[in-house]
């Protein structure tokens, strides 16, 4: 077992806007795609002293000494992909305390940086409060403030700013209702619930590839001596509406059924029922404690957003035991 450290870092987390759909109609083209973001970011990473910690699916999680060292990377990073077809990437910045362990690092502050991810546009970048802080000190950096949403398993309160200097896109500013989680019922079927095959197919295929590497290939952590629970088991939390417009709770709603049919066909794999997760909609209790009251290994979580005609849609792949984020 690596021995475990706790330290102050500046934790960058990135997403490819789109990979869901990429892979849907071309796989081959989405493996590449990984290859070229591999390519072109770790020179961008190494020269500004950060680590490459993990690779989740398309997401990436980095760490870094110094906030400005973070940012300046996470601006040279988006600058740079803009000429490189397909590479269009969302970035979430936060600091906080992390703890290391080997060659990965986790804790409540590694999440903040993955919840507020979405949040940015396309091409852009987002930052915490504590990040806020420390560009305000430099006229170089100019910021907007966007909101401070409810993020779901995160019992800090959580500020997020856009980058709105060197070129970079703001972010979309949200209600002061806005939220990741979003405990109003759902309403009846629309006539835009024909949409729903579609982006189901898209997204569906997408997780049950991830999921089912995770299943098939183990999570074999030699420090688990008496496991409690079977590895191939999972629960699907109800995906979130981070929508204004609350007919859009259908979506959500559909999406996290979809994917519990599909996964319930997946042999020897145990699924939680939708009756069991149901009760966690809009819940802030912590994976590890919903991992624990259903006794399963891995948590499957995700979020809807719909602005317009564009459908954003997101879904984490998480070990309950240690909260890793297995896939992305």
């Amino acid at each position: 077992m690596a021995e475990s450290t706790r330290k102050l870092a500046t934790i960058v987390f990135t997403d490819i806007v789109g990979f869901t759909k990429i892979t849907a109609k071309n796989e081959p083209l989405a493996m590449r795609l990984i290859e070229m973001q591999r390519a072109t970011l770790k020179p961008i990473v190494e020269k500004y002293k950060g680590d490459w910690m993990k690779e989740m699916g398309d997401g990436l999680l980095l760490t870094f000494n110094t906030t400005k060292e973070a940012i300046d990377c996470s601006i040279e990073i988006q600058l740079t992909v803009e000429n490189v077809a397909n590479l269009n990437l969302r970035i979430g910045i936060h600091q906080g305390e992390v703890i290391q362990q080997g060659h990965d690092v986790l804790g409540d502050d590694v999440n903040v940086a993955s919840r507020i991810e979405p949040f940015s546009s396309p091409g852009g970048i987002v930052v915490t409060e504590q990040i806020n802080a420390s560009l305000l000190r430099d006229p170089v950096y100019q910021t907007k403030f966007i909101g401070a949403p409810n993020l779901k398993g995160i019992r800090q309160s959580v500020r997020i700013y856009s980058v709105i200097s060197h070129g970079m896109p703001q972010g979309v500013e949200l209600p002061d209702d806005a939220k990741i989680k979003s405990p109003s019922p759902a309403p009846a079927p629309s006539a835009s619930s024909s949409k729903m095959p579609m982006i189901l197919g898209g997204i569906g295929l997408l997780l049950l590839i991830g999921i089912g590497f995770m299943v098939f290939s183990g999570d074999k952590s030699p420090e688990l001596k008496e496991p409690v629970v079977s590895e191939k088991s999972i629960a699907v939390l109800p995906f979130d509406n981070m929508s204004n417009d609350a007919d859009d709770e259908y979506f959500a709603d559909g999406m996290t059924e979809d994917i519990l049919t599909e996964l319930s066909k997946i042999k020897d794999l145990m699924v939680i029922s939708r009756t069991s997760i149901m009760k966690y909609k809009g819940t802030t209790k912590s994976i590890k404690e919903i991992g624990k009251e259903l006794g399963v290994a891995t948590i499957l979580e995700g979020s809807v957003r719909r602005v317009g005609n564009r459908v954003r849609i997101t879904g984490q792949l998480i070990n309950t035991e240690n909260d890793h984020h297995l896939w992305a």
